[in-house]
This record gives structure tokens, C-alpha cells and sequence, in this order.
């Protein structure tokens, strides 16, 4: 949520709605997985809608797009199950917020995205490893 008060302040609201529904995703996502249950389809649904309405409402100009379209990776990339997808998908989305953080001048988000991007890519290297290793 500082990330959410962090846009706020700095006038970047499309990324605050997607930083916002994207902690409501992040609750509804443990609460199913924490009991080892299927995250039921509606819910991507609902929270991809979300974040399209709310795109929409807080259109400022095309960079405001960015962050509709990485919440709306990550949210899918975090419903499916493939580690293969969640890792690719947290590179793309990583850069994405990258670009984002840099024009709407959250320099310290830069700073998180260099680390997030760095971690999905060695999940990445790590998985295809273990895959291997499997074979």
C-alpha cells in the first residue's frame, strides 16, 4: 500500500487504483491458496474488469496506460499455475512498472523494479535448471 500512497502523492492515480485493486487480488489470491483451493475464474474476471473500468476513469494520457496493462499480466499471471508464466510475466511486468516509475518520477520504485526484475529472471534460469534436472 505505500506503493498506492506513493502514486497518490505524486499525482500518478492510474497506477494508484492498480496498485490498490492489486492488493485486493493479492488477499483474494492467499485466502483460496492458503487452503490449497482453485482461485475460482469470476474473480480474474472481476479484478481484470477492475482494473480496465478504473483504467479507464483515470486516463491521463498513453503512459497511463502501463500500468492498466501489467496489472492486468500479473493478475492472470498469478491465477494460473504455470512458474514458467508467473516468471516471464514478472520480467514483462517488472520493466513495465520500471518505465512507468521512471516517468511518473518514483525513483524508488526504480529501484524495487531493478530488484523484482532481477529476481523473476533467476526464478526463470533456476526453474528451467530444476526442469532439466528432472529430465
Amino acid at each position: 500500500m505505500l506503493y498506492a500512497v506513493q502514486y497518490g502523492i505524486l499525482g500518478a492515480y492510474t497506477a494508484f487504483i492498480a496498485v490498490v485493486i492489486s492488493t485486493i487480488r493479492s488477499l483474494i489470491f492467499f485466502v483460496y491458496e492458503k487452503d490449497n483451493k482453485a482461485i475460482p475464474t469470476i474473480y480474474l474476471i472481476i479484478l481484470e474488469l477492475s482494473v480496465e473500468v478504473a483504467g479507464i476513469y483515470t486516463y491521463d494520457n498513453i503512459l497511463s496506460i502501463i500500468p492498466v496493462v501489467i496489472t492486468i499480466l500479473f493478475t492472470y499471471a498469478s491465477w494460473q499455475k504455470n512458474l514458467k508464466i508467473t516468471y516471464v510475466f514478472g520480467v514483462v511486468v517488472s520493466v513495465g512498472w520500471l518505465i512507468n516509475n521512471c516517468f511518473v518520477g518514483a525513483y524508488v520504485g526504480c529501484i524495487s523494479n531493478i530488484f523484482e526484475l532481477m529476481s523473476s529472471f533467476i526464478g526463470y534460469i533456476r526453474l528451467r535448471k530444476y526442469e532439466k534436472n528432472i529430465k
